[in-house]
């Protein structure tokens, strides 16, 4: 329900049409609103604050309105809340997107005031007076961002038993297997939709998700990369299109789509994890604890790096290893995990026979923990054979 003091937020650069919107929601009585110049600075206050209605601009300075729209859907607060799109133009790509992500109100060409307060007013009409299905829907949507599978399920079965055949509610029923980790079933669905609509993108990134829970990554690919070519400001499409062809050892191609989908949110842990063991693959080893610490936990990045120093202790390049676990220790303050790196050092520079070395960080791994008994072992192995 949008009353006059609902809380709306208005993403626009341009002087003009932001002046035209504040004047068009004057005239209309809404009372509450907040303007933002730039998407990233609408994300941060979008993120934290509920608004009741978003006013977007495609065109923004930064970065592309509906990058905005799909983080925001992302975070996992909003739901049902409507989004108004203003823009030049709309392709099928951007057309796709609004279908996917529900959002039912847009409005293009040449902007005037006449245009933007009868698209206000049928916005507020509509989002006041919804059908019992329209209704369904988004109760249904809202209860699957919600956790609430089982009730999501039902609200769409008694949907699509009562006749409703449109494309969102079976997809819907999909991620709900889907999340429920009934594979075959959300396949299934999706491999329906795609029957019916073989233009569906939604269908198509869906099921190409499926393959990647199943580790069938090269189908994956096949469907991804298609799809990032035909719509490359689809977040979802570019980070899963660059997991599955790092995953299959195509490092230059998951650079390119993950530096794309970076340049697009520079906050994707996917993407900053994927192009730093990139960088580490290419022996690129500094900085990789810095690039890593902007989006990941402290655990999480010592985890990361340690895959990483592991796997290259495996392949016996021990010195790529003792570069990745310098570069952590830099940055970690943490002295369970200075503990386990100090002694993952020492193990590395035994195997280089640098003896003197692996005593020394054994001796600082067990600073930081004293009962660390990997370390306790290799520090009395050292000085035995010293």
């Amino acid at each position: 329900m949008l009353s006059k003091d609902s809380k709306i937020a208005v993403v626009i650069a341009d002087h003009n049409l932001k002046q035209l919107v504040h004047n068009c929601l004057s005239i209309q009585g809404y009372r509450e609103f907040e303007f933002f110049e730039s998407t990233t600075d609408a994300y941060e206050r979008a993120s934290r604050f509920q608004f009741d209605l978003i006013i977007i601009s495609m065109e923004m300075p930064d970065k592309p309105g509906v990058t905005l729209m799909q983080r925001l859907k992302h975070v996992g607060n909003y739901g049902p809340e409507p989004m108004f799109f203003l823009g030049k133009t709309m392709d099928e790509p951007t057309i796709s997107l609004f279908l996917e992500y529900d959002v039912d109100y847009v409005l293009t060409g040449v902007m005037d005031q006449s245009r933007i307060t009868q698209k206000l007013k049928y916005l507020a009409k509509c989002e006041n007076s919804f059908s019992e299905t329209e209704l369904s829907y988004k109760s249904a949507k809202s209860a699957y961002i919600g956790g609430h599978l089982e009730l999501s399920r039902n609200m769409v079965n008694d949907l699509i038993e009562q006749g409703v055949t449109n494309e969102k509610a079976h997809l819907l029923l999909g991620d709900i297997s889907y999340r429920e980790d009934r594979l075959d079933e959300a396949s299934e669905i999706y491999q329906n939709v795609l029957n019916h609509n073989p233009r569906s993108f939604a269908a198509r990134s869906k099921l190409a998700r499926v393959h990647m829970a199943r580790s069938q990554f090269t189908s994956a690919k096949n469907i991804l990369d298609e799809l990032v070519e035909l719509n490359p400001l689809h977040l979802k499409f570019l980070e899963n299109a660059g997991l599955s062809n790092y995953e299959l050892g195509f490092d230059e191609l998951a650079k390119k789509q993950m530096e794309q989908l970076e340049d697009l949110d520079e906050t994707n842990k996917i993407a900053n994890k994927v192009l730093t063991q990139v960088a580490i693959h290419e022996g690129d080893y500094s900085g990789a604890a810095k690039r890593l610490s902007r989006t990941h936990t402290e655990k999480e990045m010592v985890d990361e790096l340690n895959r990483a120093g592991v796997k290259l202790s495996k392949e016996n390049d021990f010195e790529g290893a003792i570069q990745v676990y310098e570069d952590c220790l830099a940055v970690v303050q943490d002295d369970e995990y200075i503990a386990k790196i100090c002694y993952n050092l020492a193990y590395a520079h035994v195997k280089l026979k640098n003896f003197a070395k692996a005593t020394d960080y054994c001796e600082r791994s067990l600073l930081a923990e004293p009962d660390l008994a990997p370390s306790l072992k290799l520090l009395g192995q050292l000085k035995k054979s010293a």
